[in-house]
């Protein structure tokens, strides 16, 4: 039977009026049409699954004749030009020289009797400056219980008496991803770009979308190991319960998305899946980082920040990537995940740094603003010294005292008040910061106790008294 199947594969290949194409669509009301245009590469994978192996015909139409280098996946086998006695193609080693714009390679995929097949990066590529646009057909000649999934988007799927057919079609290879499973699974399509398929319950992941701006497929079913791309995710079912593969998920998915250059940056991850989730998951070891960020960032800014990092695409990430990414979304400067990564035990103020120059009195000081909890801060003793006060410090920052002639403000930390001359005036907040021993004052009580005035230009904050 499957040798009859791989003979009507093959017969794909000589053309669109092909008779396994003639199948699927002269008994289908459905108009799937081929994607028609003159500039891409046209490539069509048809995989057909007998009991010891893959066999895969693939079509490139529109390629422009020349030779190219073939990107060759390592598991594949006996690779031809199938040239129909035309001469339309040849095969050196990774060269490809094609006489003719649409040619035919076919190979095949040996496979091991398991319970379920993972297919990542598959089929042959070639090396072109045309953009390529893939089709990805599969036919079941096994078993026709057993179902096949993909990353791309999902176009047909047609049950017949002996074998069943999918299709999914996509212009990033990476989508085409592929993972059969021997149990049905029901499906939640979360959107158009989101597909959670499951052997029983299926969850409501909605935060995926914050991470996946492009298509993603989930799969959960008692499949032999788990399985990441970064368009197909495939999670053991009797791993745990909902929760359980949802840590699992989030920190793999993470890890497959924004691979860390270090092994020991790895915790860092584990803060950004309590982020994703909403709440602290295993190996999280800076739960009030993970929360500091959820209580300053809104849903738009996260998932800006992880579009960013996205954008990227780099085969191995630093904490200075994501310092650059969460720099963008804030507007400006942070060492946030820096300074997380170093100090592990202690909580990191989310604060980032105002690019402007302060001018007090019409003189620039060297230093900068930062803006904390959604208000500008002022390095206060060198804001104060430029102003002409004077400034000391006591226990460990824990008490500052400013002079300015016969008047002196009293400042404690953590204490909503200040004494000013020896009598006590009560506060709604507490005016001073401690921030990485640096002692911050905000623009409001700046202000309000010594009467300045603030005024933030283009690029400048000018502070006059």
């Amino acid at each position: 039977m499957a040798r009859f199947i791989v003979i009507f594969v093959l017969i794909l290949a000589a053309g669109s009026g092909s008779l396994l194409y003639y199948q699927w669509n002269s008994k289908s009301s459905d108009n799937h049409t081929q994607l028609l245009t003159t500039h891409p590469i046209h490539s069509i994978v048809s995989l057909v699954h007998s009991e010891k192996e893959l066999t895969i015909v693939q079509r490139f139409n529109g390629l422009t004749p020349s030779t190219y280098t073939l990107n060759i996946p390592n598991k594949i086998e006996r690779l031809q030009c199938d040239t129909k006695g035309d001469n339309s193609c040849e095969i050196n080693g990774t060269t490809l020289t094609s006489h003719t714009p649409d040619i035919t390679l076919t190979y095949s995929i040996p496979i091991k009797e398991e319970v379920d097949i993972w297919l990542q990066g598959f089929f042959v590529t070639v090396s072109s400056s045309q953009p390529t646009e893939y089709e990805l057909e599969v036919v079941e000649a096994v078993n026709k219980d057993y179902q096949w999934v993909s990353g791309g988007e999902f176009v047909a799927y047609r049950e017949r008496e002996l074998i069943d057919y999918y299709k999914w079609r996509s212009t990033n290879k990476d989508h085409l991803s592929l993972f059969m499973s021997p149990l049905p699974l029901n499906e939640n399509k979360v959107d158009k770009d989101l597909i959670i398929y499951s052997s029983s319950n299926v969850p409501s992941w909605t935060w995926i979308r914050k991470i996946t701006p492009d298509r993603l497929t989930v799969v959960i079913t008692d499949s032999k190991e788990t399985y990441f791309s970064n368009h197909l995710v495939v999670l053991q079912q009797h791993a745990g319960d909902l929760l359980t593969l949802e840590d699992q998920f989030v920190k793999a998915y993470l890890l497959t998305l924004f691979p860390p250059a270090q092994e020991e940056l790895r915790p860092v991850w584990s803060t950004l899946g309590s982020v994703l989730v909403g709440r602290k998951i295993p190996e999280d070891r800076s739960r009030q980082n993970s929360e500091a960020l959820l209580a300053q960032l809104s849903e738009s800014e996260l998932e800006s920040f992880f579009e960013y990092l996205q954008r990227m695409g780099k085969e191995s990430y630093h904490l200075v990537d994501f310092d650059e990414s969460l720099s963008s979304v804030l507007g400006g400067s942070t060492t946030f995940f820096q300074s997380m990564y170093e100090r592990p035990n202690e909580t990191i103020p989310l604060f980032y740094s105002i690019d402007k120059q302060i001018v007090v009195n019409n003189h620039s000081i060297n230093v900068k603003a930062i803006s904390y909890n959604g208000e500008a801060q002022f390095p206060f003793k060198e804001v104060m010294e430029a102003l002409g006060y004077r400034v000391s410090v006591f226990s460990n920052n824990e008490t500052i005292i400013v002079y300015k002639e016969l008047n002196s403000w009293r400042f404690s930390f953590n204490q909503n008040y200040f004494i000013y001359n020896e009598e006590s005036y009560g506060l709604l907040a507490t005016p001073l910061t401690n921030i990485n021993n640096v002692v911050y004052i905000t623009e409001k009580w700046l202000e309000e106790i010594f009467k300045v005035r603030v005024v933030e230009q283009k690029t400048h904050i000018m502070i006059s008294s």
